[in-house]
């Protein structure tokens, strides 16, 4: 994610905060239960995109910094805290 092209780090980040909004909206539905959906348990999902929020703005510049990265953040607070 540090060195990746701003492009990739757009698409990965947008998908990110896709799957995150998804899941929001699951963990309201079934509570608990919606982790088991997953592959891994909670503290890798935590800690994948808790990583990818670290590093999503390494080598952009201010003005190519998109809105939706400060929206992902704030999914991740919401998610996992």
């Amino acid at each position: 994610m540090k060195d990746a092209e701003k492009e990739v780090k757009y698409l990965i980040v947008a998908d990110r905060l896709d799957n995150l909004l998804d899941l929001e909206k699951d963990l309201q539905q079934l509570g608990e239960q919606a982790w088991d959906i997953f592959n891994a348990p909670y503290e890798k999902q935590k800690w994948y995109n808790e990583s990818i929020a670290k590093n999503m703005y390494v080598g952009l510049a201010e003005q190519d910094i998109p809105p939706f990265f400060e929206d992902f953040e704030q999914v991740i607070q919401r998610v996992f805290d």
